[in-house]
């Protein structure tokens, strides 16, 4: 089961999933899905009542798959976040620009990733096609995402939702076949079980 919200239970009596937390009147809908090779699956998304009807509490984001080999794409930071950023457009094949006044050693032993020692600054984002703003500054991500989009570049700050023009989903990769999972950045965890 993967589910878009956290806190679900499964309850047995209903043949359903809910919230753990009952007050908040949640529902999870379940949408039943054929998985590859065989055998199903239940993919869920939390809903809240108001008064007969439902109405979704949050935008869901349009899966949307891109082509990243070769794009020239900018990660700003270099801490474990900024490490597993790196590990998944690397995986897609993208050219991969690390900018940091430190980056953990395993980023420097990452084949095919540039890095500059520095602070980032405005002009790092020439020729780019891709950034995300993996720094453990807030501020420093929210500047960043707003220069991204200024010049219509897509843009991902790290656990601040706000400031993404697109999320990275759990995915599943089997050679060229590519199944990915999103909580609509609201519980990344949940989407990755």
């Amino acid at each position: 089961a993967i589910s878009a919200g956290s806190g679900a239970v499964f309850d047995r009596r209903r043949n359903d999933y809910r919230s753990q937390n009952y007050k908040t009147k949640r529902r999870y809908d379940r949408f039943k899905f054929k998985a590859f090779g065989g055998g199903y699956g239940i993919v869920s998304g939390t809903s809240e009542f108001f008064g007969n009807g439902i109405r979704s509490t949050a935008m869901s984001y349009f899966p949307m798959f891109i082509e990243l080999n070769g794009r020239r794409c900018l990660v700003v930071g270099g801490g474990g976040t900024a490490l597993h950023k790196i590990r998944v457009l690397k995986e897609f094949g993208a050219d991969v620009l690390v900018v940091s006044p430190t980056v953990l050693p395993e980023i420097l032993e990452l084949q095919g990733v540039s890095y500059r020692r520095k602070s980032f600054d405005r002009s790092d984002l020439a020729g780019r096609e891709l950034v995300v703003a993996a720094t453990d500054d807030a501020e420093q991500n929210h500047r960043i995402s707003e220069l991204c989009r200024e010049k219509h570049i897509p843009v991902n700050a790290v656990d601040q939702i706000k400031d993404c023009s697109f999320i990275f989903p759990a995915y599943l990769k089997e050679g060229e076949v590519v199944a990915a999972f999103s909580s609509g950045g609201q519980s990344p965890a949940t989407a990755q079980y």
